[in-house]
């Protein structure tokens, strides 16, 4: 059941329903269903881990990217192909999908507190002591995305001398950045090199991970908190103890600095008095 088949096939349905040839059905609307199912399927073919039942995942890294009416463009593409793959016997996207909306851009993201994050991670570690538990710290000290813990490898971690690790993540357009953590344990070290040079966490992580992390949060009553809350989170924390936004930039691994100041404006310390007592 491919997006090809499928477009054939929603070509012919409009067609039918509107009383007209498959041919005058409006190009623009193909060719942006078209590229919005291309760009899933090139997404997934990024990651070998990474699966048709990771949609949620792939629209919440484009929400972080592009402006909400082209991001809800692609959910009403993707729930179009989800719909027409559930027909034929595959619900995998479409119950993905269940429950998913897209924020608008103006609304100020969900930023947890360095306390709340410590204890849905430690919810989540109490569930799973094993590598999916050990995921799950390593979002949370290091606000990485998602998928780029879900894509590392044993070579990708390196142990410091002083006791540190450094991993090295694949981010957004391949672009790749080091960042280090601390206050692992020796037990999690040994786990994670016991390893073999495939993917760490295994095929369908996303969607474990995922699970986790929204079982672990709704368990303490805090269900606005996703995977994604530990990355909002981390900004924010490392934003309020004074690092300079271009090395959170940098730690975050956003392309350009205008992103960091867009999604975390509203961190920054001080107010309009405070610019007034500045500039008299």
């Amino acid at each position: 059941m491919t997006s090809r088949q499928f477009l054939n096939e929603y070509r012919v349905s409009i067609a039918w329903r509107r009383g007209v040839a498959p041919s005058q059905v409006s190009p623009h609307t193909l060719r942006a269903m078209r590229g919005d199912l291309r760009a899933f399927e090139t997404w997934m073919e990024q990651a070998p881990e990474r699966c048709a039942g990771d949609a949620r995942a792939w629209l919440m890294e484009e929400s972080a990217r592009l402006a909400p009416a082209t991001v809800s463009r692609r959910l009403a593409s993707l729930r179009t192909y989800a719909n027409w793959r559930a027909e034929n016997g595959d619900k995998e996207i479409l119950d993905a999908l269940r429950g998913c909306s897209v924020r608008s851009r103006t609304e100020r993201v969900y930023c947890p507190d360095p306390t709340t994050m410590d204890s849905v991670a430690a919810a989540a570690r109490r569930a799973r002591n094993d590598l999916n538990g050990i995921a799950v710290m390593l979002i949370r000290k290091t606000g990485a995305r998602v998928g780029e813990i879900c894509g590392l490898r044993s070579a990708d971690i390196a142990r410091q001398p002083n006791g540190d690790s450094a991993l090295s993540l694949m981010g957004k357009g391949g672009r790749e950045r080091t960042v280090v953590v601390r206050g692992l344990s020796a037990a999690d070290l040994d786990c994670l090199a016991r390893c073999d040079d495939n993917i760490i966490f295994g095929r369908g992580a996303y969607t474990r991970l995922w699970r986790l992390i929204r079982a672990a949060a709704g368990g303490l009553g805090l269900n606005k908190f996703t995977p994604h809350s530990f990355r909002h989170g981390v900004a924010t924390e490392l934003l309020s103890a004074g690092v300079p936004i271009q090395v959170v930039s940098r730690w975050l691994g956003h392309a350009k600095i205008e992103t960091t100041l867009r999604t975390y404006v509203h961190t920054f310390p001080g107010d309009m008095s405070t610019c007034a007592g500045v500039l008299s």
